[in-house]
């Protein structure tokens, strides 16, 4: 790995992948601000539209209303979002947390169980069952595939 990152180097292939990035950070900045402006308009459209139809103090508070059930609707969506990744995280952090107490369990009883010879058995048994499994499924008999049907 640290040979291909010394090759990227030296044959600047690594100033070029920054040279895309940033010009690619760049269009999509310009495309975000020109988005941002197109829906500013559309925004002010629908307002004048609204005063012509509804008069000025009518669609400033329906327009109004309108932004902070918008607002509502964004923090209850992120709070839900964020509290099913909370959620996953705390899972995660449980089972790499079992997994650390298993495995020193299993540290802590592998000197006992090399001590005699039948705990010797009983930790080579189940790479043994594991072997043997990966033996069979090489050797077992295939099925013919069905031949495959024309049209």
């Amino acid at each position: 790995m640290l040979a291909s990152i010394i090759r990227s180097l030296a044959s600047g292939e690594v100033s070029d992948i920054f040279g895309r990035f940033r010009r690619a950070a760049i269009v999509y900045a310009l495309a975000a601000v020109a988005a941002v402006c197109g829906v500013g308009f559309l925004v002010a459209a629908g307002f004048v539209l609204a005063v012509h139809r509804f008069g000025a103090v009518a669609a400033a508070t329906g327009f109004g209303i309108g932004f902070i059930v918008i607002a509502i609707l964004l923090v209850g969506i992120y709070a839900a979002v964020e509290a099913g990744a909370k959620a996953r995280r705390r899972k995660k952090a449980r089972k790499a947390e079992l997994s650390g107490v298993l495995g020193a369990a299993a540290l802590a009883a592998l000197p006992s169980l090399l001590r005699s010879r039948l705990g010797v058995l009983e930790v080579l048994a189940p790479f043994a069952a594991i072997a043997a499994y990966e033996v069979y499924k090489e050797n077992r008999p295939r099925r013919p595939t069905p031949p495959a049907e024309e049209d």
